[in-house]
């Protein structure tokens, strides 16, 4: 976004030169609150998706370490391994995020890690 708003800032500045400072004022605002509008909806209807890219063998076979959480992941082709990683986006993709995140909030009320 920042790209956008230095670009909305130096047509502003041309315009405020121009124009005077009261078009100026309207046309940035509405042209700031447009793109930001526009950020938003791009970013909401656009899904995210996980990267199965392997950092040490850079194939796509990352999966979850363990079905049950959502941290950790390990790679089909070549047995990387990562305990730390989120795997969260890779739980959404096969459908058991919902089970995972019920089991995860189990085990921190029961106290069970």
């Amino acid at each position: 976004m920042i790209g956008p708003i230095g670009l909305l800032a130096v047509a502003a500045g041309m315009l405020f030169v121009r124009q005077g400072p009261a078009q100026a004022f309207v046309v940035t605002i509405s042209i700031l609150v447009g793109t930001v509008l526009l950020w938003v909806l791009v970013s909401v209807f656009s899904a995210a998706k996980a990267d199965k890219t392997c950092p040490r063998c850079g194939s796509e076979g990352l999966q979850q370490l363990d079905p049950d959480t959502t941290r950790g992941v390990t790679c089909a082709a070549c047995g990387f391994a990562d305990e730390t990683v989120s795997s969260f986006y890779l739980a959404e993709e096969t459908g058991s995020l919902e089970h995972t995140v019920l089991l995860e909030r189990r085990r921190k009320r029961t106290g069970v890690i």
